[in-house]
């Protein structure tokens, strides 16, 4: 299992050695960190105690970006060999998406330190604003464009045909 070598999994998955146990791995992952982001995401919607309409416009907006995102490397994987999209997604997932996260937490946290010192005076909403479009939904976008590669690499890899030559004497 790969949770940071990307590359490494496109070759396994070139050559077919991604087994079962391998694909329940990664899909574990998956669900648990599904499980973590709901969580936090009702928590902070609770704490309000209600949903503002900006935060119904992030919301629409980071749909679109992952139902896009999602369609367009559906549609790539598609146009190679139609193989395994699911499980090439999951897995793939995993090693991209810690390497974003770690991007996108380093980065948020530089943010809020930068307005929480500098601009101190900020609605929370306008400082959220922010936060999604300089880091969250460029992430995203990032996500899905280095799937894209990855998926590209593994449905249009060409296994190399070996011809044994016979003499016909």
């Amino acid at each position: 299992m790969y949770l940071w070598n990307s590359d490494a999994l496109v070759k396994d998955f070139q050559n077919d050695q991604v087994n079962s146990a391998e694909e329940f791995k990664y899909f574990l992952i998956n669900t648990l960190y599904i499980a973590c982001i709901s969580h936090t995401s009702f928590i902070s919607f609770s704490d309000s105690n209600e949903i503002e309409w900006y935060d119904s416009v992030y919301l629409l907006i980071t749909l679109l970006i992952n139902a896009i995102g999602c369609y367009a490397n559906y549609r790539l994987n598609q146009h190679g060999d139609d193989k395994d999209f699911i499980k090439r997604c999951l897995c793939l997932g995993v090693p991209l998406g810690i390497k974003l996260n770690l991007l996108v937490m380093i980065l948020l946290f530089l943010l809020y330190f930068f307005i929480e010192v500098a601009a101190y005076s900020l609605e929370a909403h306008i400082i959220d604003f922010i936060g999604y479009m300089a880091i969250i939904w460029p992430a995203s976008l990032l996500f899905y464009y280095s799937l894209s590669r990855k998926l590209e690499k593994i449905a249009y890899h060409q296994k190399p045909i070996f011809e044994t030559s016979h003499d016909s004497n």
